[in-house]
């Protein structure tokens, strides 16, 4: 009996052995700790496809603790509860700590990694420069550390999610990454998506899509002919989209006749869809719930929350990446 308990007892310890080994070494752990910020939400994402889903982190105290089984190096985005986003670097079987106060994130530190602490550094020696200032500085980080996941991060926040992108620029920068990442299948799929961004600018069709609107109807390159069409992104949070608040006044006024589609960035169709309780307009509403990982947005070249696609009514690109003050003329 002694000798069938022993051998139970070395099976149980076993068996937790290899789970543990199986599932802690793919653990990537965060620690948080915040001043000024005693309870809310913050939103987790990775841009890079380390994790499919969006998490949520419940912050008690100025505290907070996330764990999630990876599987290779990437980046987790942080969505605070005033929608800025700090990326953290994530490695399986590591861990991040994140300090610093809530009003001021620009000036959290994030230690664990080089690339956390190279990115720490980075974000606290340009909180005060100029957009300009602060794509220099990107450049010479991502040209001097081309082989971290931070440089895929900068390359593509300050050169490809911005108003008006050189591709071409961008897509040599992409490749000098690839010389030194060459496994990377994200930074693969990147240049692909760059190469095709670089060749079409401001004509060509759409590529072949098909996909539900938040009331269940289906838009598809079809069903956008026979009217100019704007694709669109936008989100109840962000304020400041002129974009969105030109398309609202046009699509019914006097002299305009053409599609609005809009790409929500909300991490809800509820939240998406609470403009249509009052002001239903005529714009169909594509919400996937993934906000900046919407495979759509994939679909369109999308990566910032200005970019936009203007179609001609035949379906042709005619703009991409129109300024609101040039939609009066192009819409009409």
């Amino acid at each position: 009996m002694k000798i069938k308990k022993t051998l139970h007892i070395i099976i149980i310890a076993a068996v937790a052995f290899i789970f543990a080994a199986c599932s802690g070494g793919k653990t990537f752990e965060i620690d948080g700790q915040l001043l000024n910020m005693d309870q809310g939400t913050i939103y987790v994402y990775s841009s890079d496809g380390i994790i499919q889903n969006i998490d949520t982190i419940q912050i008690m105290g100025g505290r907070f603790e996330y764990s999630r089984n990876i599987d290779r190096k990437g980046t987790l985005v942080l969505v605070f509860p005033n929608f800025s986003e700090i990326p953290v670097f994530a490695e399986p079987g590591n861990e991040a700590t994140l300090k610093g106060n809530a009003q001021q994130l620009n000036n959290l530190t994030v230690s664990g990694s080089e690339d956390n602490k190279l990115m720490t550094t980075f974000r606290i020696e340009t909180f005060e420069q100029s957009p300009p200032e602060i794509q220099k500085k990107a450049e010479e980080t991502i040209l001097n550390n081309p082989k971290t996941t931070i440089a895929i991060w900068l390359l593509e926040k300050y050169f490809i999610k911005i108003a008006n992108p050189d591709y071409e620029k961008t897509l040599k920068m992409a490749k000098e990454l690839k010389k030194v990442q060459t496994e990377n299948g994200y930074l693969n799929e990147l240049i692909q998506k760059l190469e095709y961004l670089a060749k079409a600018k401001n004509k060509g069709k759409l590529p072949s899509f098909s996909v539900a609107d938040v009331k269940g109807n289906t838009i598809d390159n079809e069903s956008l002919k026979g009217k100019k069409t704007i694709i669109y992104m936008s989100a109840q949070w962000d304020y400041n989209n002129d974009i969105d608040r030109n398309v609202k006044q046009y699509i019914n006024s006097e002299g305009y006749n053409f599609n609005a589609v809009k790409i929500s960035l909300d991490a809800s169709k509820k939240v998406a869809t609470n403009e249509l309780e009052y002001n239903d307009v005529g714009i169909k509403i594509i919400c996937q719930e993934k906000m900046f990982e919407s495979p759509i947005m994939k679909t369109f070249g999308f990566y910032g929350i200005s970019d936009n696609i203007i179609l001609d009514a035949a379906g042709f690109m005619v703009k991409r990446n129109a300024q609101s003050s040039e939609l009066e003329e192009l819409l009409k």
